[in-house]
């Protein structure tokens, strides 16, 4: 892939998996990958494979003009506008990695019943980053 690959927030425990996998970037903070040193020392991850990782971000960051960007006040911010693309953004960008028994598309016909529970089933959560 020619561009960054991200993981979810904090989804990711192994740093040997994560950069053989072809991930780039571990997010928020270092966890899985924090001793990746340590792996290339026992010869588990190679120098290839973390210049590929750096490739990518450096790749991603430059034709963004990340290191060029503009100041603005923060009172010129539209949150809106940035709910909306990480919203329409998250709609887009699901992949399903398996559609065991042909669960997928769901048949609206079969009135099938779909329970979402969890801590954030109400509310929106943006870390504004």
């Amino acid at each position: 892939y020619k561009w960054l690959v991200m993981t979810d927030w904090i989804s990711v425990w192994d740093g040997e998996k994560l950069i053989k996998s072809g991930q780039d970037l571990e997010m928020p903070y270092r966890s899985a990958t924090k001793h990746a040193d340590k792996l290339l020392k026992k010869g588990k991850i190679t120098e290839a494979e973390i210049d590929r990782m750096v490739k990518s971000m450096l790749r991603t960051f430059i034709s963004m003009n990340s290191f060029r960007v503009e100041k603005k006040p923060l009172t010129d911010t539209d949150y809106n506008k940035f709910k909306e693309t990480a919203l329409n953004t998250a709609r887009e960008g699901i992949v399903l990695l398996r559609n065991n028994n042909s669960i997928l598309p769901i048949d609206k016909s079969k009135n099938l019943r779909i329970l979402v529970t969890g801590e954030y089933l109400d509310e929106f959560i943006s870390g504004k980053g």
